[in-house]
């Protein structure tokens, strides 16, 4: 059986804490709105419902890992139920860049900038594909990302200002 091993050359996880505190307080708040009502029979199924919910949104959303292979850059949001992945022979340049603190946290799209995928700060790294699209993950090791970017695909000289 031949199995592809992908090394790793770079690989951070970053904490949400932001994202961790606030989901905690909503989370507080909806239980204590419902501890102490008389809740109706329908109602009484509205509160495990809300409170599953935002313990997935939780769990989901409040870690942001990034791995940086021979071949490819890899990110996904908490646990990895969903990956998302990029050729490296798909990249034109990359750069570290400062996100707004308005585009907030998670996934965003901006038709000027492009998508983000952020769990906390405005520190990120801008990736620009030969199609001319752009990612952008946020980090808190903008440069340590950067560097394993730049190593993994072979770009050489100095570094671009995007």
């Amino acid at each position: 059986m031949n199995r592809i091993i992908m090394a790793e050359n770079y690989k951070h996880t970053q904490i949400g804490y932001f994202t961790i505190a606030v989901f905690s307080v909503v989370f507080l708040i909806v239980l204590s709105v419902y501890a102490g009502e008389n809740l109706a029979d329908g109602e009484g199924r509205v509160l495990p419902v809300t409170l599953l919910i935002l313990l997935l949104f939780l769990i989901n959303f409040s870690t942001l890992t990034v791995k940086v292979t021979r071949n490819e850059i890899i990110w996904y949001f908490g646990p990895g139920l969903w990956k998302f992945r990029l050729k490296l022979d798909e990249v034109q340049a990359v750069a570290v860049i400062r996100s707004s603190i308005w585009e907030g946290v998670g996934i965003r799209w901006n038709p000027y900038k492009g998508m983000l995928f952020n769990v906390s700060g405005q520190h990120a790294v801008k990736i620009i594909r030969k199609n001319v699209k752009s990612t952008r993950i946020g980090t808190n090791q903008p440069q340590e990302l950067l560097q394993a970017i730049r190593q993994s695909a072979g770009f050489t000289g100095q570094q671009v200002r995007l």
